[in-house]
């Protein structure tokens, strides 16, 4: 990937898991919020996953989120909003996180 900040060009990489697709977000009503859930891959035997999410106020937060293989293979999910909480159903109990900046903290 090339990036342009201050007139300068800068190479870098940018994760698979961290490119969203124009129309694979999930909206709530209206532009804001919306989410993208997007496979990141297997470790082990657990699915990650990795949450976009762009809050009513444009603020840009990302979650892994890790789940258990399904017959060797990463789960089917099925992502809605509800407000301004995102929820992940298709692997035992639906997961609900709220999209605020605590989706970017990492785990102690």
């Amino acid at each position: 990937m090339i990036a342009r900040a201050d007139g300068r060009f800068t190479a870098g990489y940018l994760p698979a898991a961290q490119i969203t697709l124009q129309d694979g977000w999930i909206r709530g009503k209206g532009g804001l919020p919306r989410l993208q859930v997007i496979f990141a891959g297997v470790t082990g035997d657990a699915a990650q996953f990795v949450l976009v999410a762009r809050t009513r106020k444009s603020e840009l937060h990302q979650k892994t989120v890790t789940l258990p293989l399904a017959g060797g293979e990463a789960p089917s999910i099925t992502a809605t909003l509800e407000g301004e909480e995102a929820i992940l159903a298709g692997a035992g109990e639906p997961i609900r996180l709220g999209l605020t900046a605590a989706l970017d903290a990492r785990p102690r």
